[in-house]
């Protein structure tokens, strides 16, 4: 990509260093904040706008210029606070890598579904060629995106997905779930080829979306990384034992780690705390992610702090938190600046400049104040 430009982000430099010395754990002035507002006059319809979203797919599969200069108005509409950034990502939804191999995408309005492509774990291949008509139309507008940014945005790799979570969509949860059980060897035979073709895949985005400095984006958690960063996960994991993680998860996840350069975990709820020994043990995973799930406190609630948070950073590993605006400014004064990434946003732009003061301010003459 073209150097960086300053039409919709102003401090481009600083948001480099400032995530450099984040993936490194080094201790910051304040902790990575992502932060949005809307400019002044653009508060109706905000937050539909400044939310990551899936490709619409009557606009952009039929008309991907007309879904471009829609993220470009709303590129124009927002400020970008502290380390926010715009950035685009073509993105079918949460798991695109089970749909290049070959999972039927059922869209509805606000989500998509996936229509499982076997019904047997037996003498299956794993192969991108069912899929070759999304991952075209991706890459291709992806090309696209990137002719049309000149600097000014960022490109992002779409929400792929991996592990168990993809054969889950390729063969149904409930059968997966079985098949560990009832096909073991199998199921690693699966997860051996998945790992290699989501390489290909992932190594097939990265020329396009690397930046001027070979750093690289992963959209929905806005992280902006040296080369290659990607959101890892396995939502499945809520379901498994320690001991089935460990054998049928961990192996892979450990692998992706060790051939990426920035990674993160998305540990997604709380039945899936269990396994985070197992997670903070990969030696080259950089940050945990946590979502609380549906129904669940705030991920900035205090209930999650020494649940979650102490104990990634007791790790030496970062952690990366989506929360209210009003809870931000006691989860920083908590925590500090060290390995920690907040994200938020606001519904006007007084009230991002007041926040943004609020935590410039905790930290005075070197000390965090509590």
């Amino acid at each position: 990509m073209k150097p960086l430009r300053n039409e919709f982000k102003v401090n481009w430099e600083d948001t480099r260093i400032r995530f450099r010395k984040w993936w490194e754990f080094q201790t910051l002035d304040r902790p990575i904040l992502i932060l949005r507002a809307p400019k002044p006059g653009w508060e109706e319809g905000f937050r539909s706008i400044a939310s990551t979203s899936y490709v619409d797919h009557e606009i952009g599969r039929k008309d991907f210029e007309s879904y471009l200069q829609r993220y470009l108005t709303n590129f124009s509409r927002i400020a970008y606070l502290a380390e926010a950034f715009p950035s685009l990502s073509v993105n079918l939804g949460p798991g695109a890598f089970g749909v290049y191999l070959g999972a039927k995408p059922l869209f509805t309005e606000n989500s998509v579904w996936y229509e499982e492509k076997y019904a047997s774990f037996e003498a299956v291949e794993l192969s991108l060629k069912d899929g070759k008509e999304w991952l075209d139309f991706t890459l291709t507008s992806l090309r696209r995106a990137k002719e049309v940014s000149g600097g000014r945005f960022l490109l992002a790799f779409p929400d792929l997905v991996e592990n168990l979570d993809t054969l889950a969509a390729l063969f149904g949860t409930a059968n997966l779930l079985i098949a560990l059980i009832e096909h073991p060897s199998e199921i690693h035979t699966l997860q051996k080829q998945a790992l290699t073709l989501w390489f290909e895949v992932f190594e097939s985005m990265y020329p396009i979306i690397a930046d001027e400095e070979g750093w690289s984006c992963y959209t929905i958690f806005d992280i902006w990384g040296p080369g290659t960063t990607a959101k890892l996960q396995c939502d499945l994991a809520a379901m498994l034992s320690p001991a089935m993680f460990d054998e049928f998860v961990l192996p892979y996840l450990t692998e992706q780690c060790l051939r990426i350069t920035s990674p993160i975990f998305h540990l997604d709820g709380p039945d899936a705390v269990v396994h985070l020994p197992s997670i903070l043990r990969i030696p080259s995973l950089r940050c945990v992610q946590w979502t609380p799930g549906a129904g669940k406190p705030d991920a900035g609630d205090p209930c999650w702090w020494d649940l979650i948070y102490r104990r990634v950073l007791d790790a030496g590993k970062s952690i990366h938190a989506t929360m209210k605006a009003e809870n931000v400014v006691p989860f920083v004064k908590h925590f500090g600046g060290t390995g920690v990434f907040v994200k938020t946003m606001v519904d006007s732009y007084r009230e991002g400049e007041e926040l943004l003061e609020k935590i410039n301010s905790i930290r005075e003459g070197g000390i965090w104040r509590s």
